[in-house]
């Protein structure tokens, strides 16, 4: 019974794993017949596992299944291209696995997936959790993968290199992929890193908040000038193949609140221009045109 528990067990790994594998143990001599039937029912029932993983022949066919936007890598050369679809239930993930100058990559894709499905494990869990921040390299024992959000869903970039590899030579394949993903998408390098609730960190008086409306970022900040009185900001703009979110339609207010907390807003100005970026903590770094701090203000996400 504990053997068929175990093979169960096996079963439900092989599944989270994403692998497949197939063999038939054989018999124990020590077992008694009737746990070896039940052994043999569940080695036979992972035996007929239909294999998650079915190959294919091109790009197309795997973005045509999943509606991704997986692109081939603008470098030279690449070799050894091979793509997959990994059927993991409530969701499929293409694979586009390739080789640049014989170090291995594996470029995937989840539509609408936000749990990690880069397929790596470290100490009992996956790679990336729901704390780490969108586009921010992590290293693993051998290798690095980044991911990137779109609309779309989820891109995962890992490569094995064994450290071979340095840091920014796998950040330009990754944003070279993921910036020809963007243009594929028709908006700029990509929204989701913006998104999100923000506080500036230093001070500890600032907090933004990032949304999306259609193929812009709307930004509302608030600043506490005094405990009368804050400051507003409001401004949108799109992110360009930098990856930076330019804007011109910059409005400033000020919020005076009397004693029996009466609110009066005043617009200061309605011309302010800036951008806002990622920083390569993973932060965002605006700079206001109109801003005395001319090094810009980095909020943290929340």
């Amino acid at each position: 019974m504990i053997k068929r528990i175990a093979l169960l067990l096996v079963a439900g790994l092989i599944s989270t794993a994403l692998c497949a594998c197939s063999g038939q143990p054989s018999p124990d001599e020590d077992t008694p017949a009737e746990e070896q039937t039940a052994e043999d029912a569940a080695s036979d029932e992972i035996v007929g596992m239909a294999n998650p993983i079915t190959e294919y022949g091109s790009l197309a066919e795997i973005n045509e299944i999943t509606q991704g936007k997986l692109c081939h890598p603008p470098v030279m050369g690449v070799s050894d291209e091979a793509y997959s679809i990994i059927d993991c239930g409530d969701y499929k993930v293409a694979e586009y696995d390739f080789k640049v100058n014989g170090i291995p990559y594996c470029y995937r894709f989840a539509n609408g997936v936000v749990e990690d499905v880069s397929g790596i494990y470290v100490d009992g869990g996956t790679l990336f959790t729901s704390d780490d921040a969108a586009d921010r390299i992590k290293e693993y024992e051998g290798g690095k993968a980044v991911r990137h959000f779109t609309t779309d869903g989820q891109y995962v970039l890992s490569v094995k290199d064994d450290g071979v590899l340095d840091s920014n030579t796998f950040r330009g394949i990754a944003e070279e992929l993921f910036s020809q993903t963007a243009e594929a998408d028709g908006y700029g390098y990509g929204l989701d890193p913006f998104i999100g609730n923000w506080y500036e960190e230093i001070a500890g008086r600032g907090q933004m908040t990032v949304t999306v409306d259609g193929e812009k970022a709307v930004f509302d900040v608030v600043w506490a000038n005094s405990a009368a009185e804050v400051y507003k900001w409001e401004f949108s703009g799109t992110v360009n193949e930098e990856g930076v979110i330019e804007y011109t339609d910059g409005r400033k207010y000020s919020a005076v609140f009397d004693q029996a907390g009466n609110e009066t807003v005043n617009e200061l100005s309605s011309t302010n221009s800036g951008t806002v970026s990622i920083d390569e903590n993973g932060n965002i770094l605006w700079i206001d045109n109109e801003s005395a701090y001319t090094e810009g203000t980095v909020f943290v996400k929340y």
